[in-house]
């Protein structure tokens, strides 16, 4: 968690990498209207980034001209754009602040009584949950007992039914585009059965880059059509296909940020060279490819490799590429999210990017019927989908003001219909799944307690419209 928190802490500086001092400078805040601070709003001139605030909502700017404009964005807030006076010379820098106000969604009130929380399963300090999937009444754990790797069944009175040890340092329980339950870790990936008399196996490991490259990306099975997705470097484009009953692939659609795309590109190219963020005003469109000699849009080349948070802080060598891993950071949790998903007797492509939802059938996949969508332009929008698919009921995960809720949105007209609010829980939460009416998650009661409860609530308990 300490490595996540590096994107907002990280305050990054602009400024034209000449030997003289810059020409002009600001600094100031970014609020909301209720005067909260927001870490993590962007600070550009048109589609330029000069800064992104820090866990004060503070930022500080250094330029060799004067810019006509600043403006402030942040997720879930209309941008503001401020004039810029004639001060912030070599004197005093200039003082611009920014106050934003929400986008606003009007909603049904959902009147919220007292919520038990049931504790399904306790960490210790012999004992880590690592990662969990429900099925049914029964749910699948996946936990560090001392050194050794386990995957352990329970049943709904959260009593064992079945324990299988792992051959090596299991970290994700993947269930797959079938239904199928995998579990993989550094150096390997297995696939785990559960039998009709609750009993675990596994089938013999296989290589990680299999698991990556095959099962991770299949994420809907439709008929005899499946569905895979693939991301690129820094989660900036999401690209979608499909393999026919007949095994024929075939593209479905492609989507992608271009100002985050380039801005990605720019990001990694200064954190291998090490250079400081050069943001020079009134450069064209492409300046980025101007300055920077690999090619963003190179799969082959760009794209190969781990350009996760760890591998990254191990590539850096000076501070200064410290530093640039916060922007990296903002731009990855920044990033597409682009869901699929199995929706009634239709399958629907949620493009949060361009406010629509594609709905489509598997046999005739391309013939888009369009939808708009607003509600991932609230406050507090968390980019989760959660599909209940017992019921029947889709849910948007939010969390205005850090209190966590879901909004249930409805499956036809994709507009919110109700708000859920979840209980707060201290350090909240790791991960959230529902299942039947229930939500799951995995949270800390206390920020000072280093052991973690799944927890398990009704959704609906103790709420009226």
């Amino acid at each position: 968690m300490k490595t996540m928190r590096l994107w907002i802490g990280a305050l990054l500086f602009a400024g034209h990498a000449a030997a003289q001092s810059p020409a002009w400078r600001a600094e100031g805040f970014v609020r909301n209207e209720a005067g909260e601070h927001l870490p993590g709003a962007r600070i550009q001139v048109t589609d330029t980034l000069l800064a992104i605030t820090d866990a004060l909502g503070f930022y500080r700017i250094e330029l060799q001209t004067r810019p006509a404009a600043l403006t402030a964005a942040y997720l879930g807030y209309h941008a503001e754009s401020v004039p810029v006076g004639a001060d912030g010379g070599a004197g005093q820098p200039a003082r611009i602040d920014f106050v934003l106000t929400q986008q606003t969604t009007v909603l049904p009130e959902v009147r919220i009584g007292a919520k038990r929380a049931e504790i399904v399963v306790t960490e210790d300090f012999q004992t880590d949950i690592l990662d969990f999937d429900v099925i049914g009444e029964k749910v699948l754990v996946l936990v560090r007992s001392r050194k050794k790797y386990l995957a352990r069944l329970l049943d709904g009175a959260r009593r064992p039914l079945a324990e299988v040890e792992l051959p090596g340092q299991a970290t994700t329980l993947h269930r797959s585009c079938t239904g199928v339950f995998h579990v993989a870790g550094a150096g390997f990936a297995q696939e785990l059965l559960i039998m009709e008399d609750d009993r675990l196996d596994t089938f013999p490991r296989y290589a990680p880059d299999d698991f990556r490259r095959l099962v991770e990306p299949c994420v809907l099975e439709e008929g005899g059509y499946y569905f895979f997705r693939k991301r690129s470097a820094f989660n900036q484009s999401v690209t979608y296909w499909y393999v026919d009953p007949a095994k024929q692939r075939h593209p479905l659609i492609e989507i992608h940020c271009e100002a985050g795309r380039l801005e990605a590109g720019a990001a990694y190219g200064v954190m291998l060279s090490g250079a400081p963020v050069v943001v020079e005003p009134n450069l064209p469109p492409n300046w980025r490819g101007q300055l920077y000699d690999k090619d963003f849009d190179n799969e082959r080349d760009f794209y190969r490799g781990d350009h996760s948070l760890k591998h990254l802080m191990n590539m850096a060598h000076s501070n200064a590429q410290l530093a640039h891993l916060g922007w990296i950071e903002s731009l990855r949790l920044d990033s597409l999210y682009v869901p699929l998903l199995r929706l009634d007797d239709s399958l629907v492509l949620f493009d949060h990017e361009n406010g629509v939802a594609l709905r489509f059938q598997a046999d005739s996949a391309r013939r888009f019927r369009q939808q708009p969508i607003r509600y991932h332009r609230a406050p507090g929008w968390q980019k989760q989908l959660l599909y209940d698919t017992r019921r029947g009921d889709l849910y948007a995960h939010f969390a205005p003001g850090g209190r966590h809720l879901l909004r249930q949105i409805d499956p036809g007209t994709l507009e919110p219909v109700a708000d859920y609010h979840l209980p707060e829980i201290g350090f909240f939460p790791k991960s959230l799944k529902v299942r039947d009416g229930f939500a799951w998650f995995l949270a800390r009661p206390d920020p000072n307690d280093v052991n973690a409860r799944l927890y398990k609530i009704n959704i609906r308990q103790g709420s009226s419209p």
